[in-house]
């Protein structure tokens, strides 16, 4: 029997990695003592095991804000509501 490829192993979806397991951190694939910032963080890798980029949430005080770091590549947005979406590059 053959193994089944997956659509993180065709490039077809990336692969996410959660920075925090217990009191470790790993980001970019690094083991280290977690730090505050660390929580929530994802890391989604493509098939070659690049980190494309990095992601959060956090709770602001008008609701939530999504943060996306590392981008390599173009990024397209799709939100599935009909509100409003700001987009803001640092």
């Amino acid at each position: 029997m053959s193994a089944r490829l997956t659509p993180y192993d065709n490039g077809t979806r990336l692969e996410p990695h959660v920075w925090v397991r217990g009191d470790v951190a790993t980001p970019g694939g690094l083991p280290r003592r977690t730090e505050e910032d660390d929580y929530g963080r994802v890391d989604l890798d493509d098939d070659e095991g690049r980190t494309v980029l990095t992601l959060y949430v956090e709770r602001t005080a008008e609701g939530y804000t999504l943060h996306v770091e590392n981008l390599t590549d173009s990024l397209r947005i799709e939100v599935d509501h009909d509100e409003a979406v700001e987009v803001v590059r640092n």
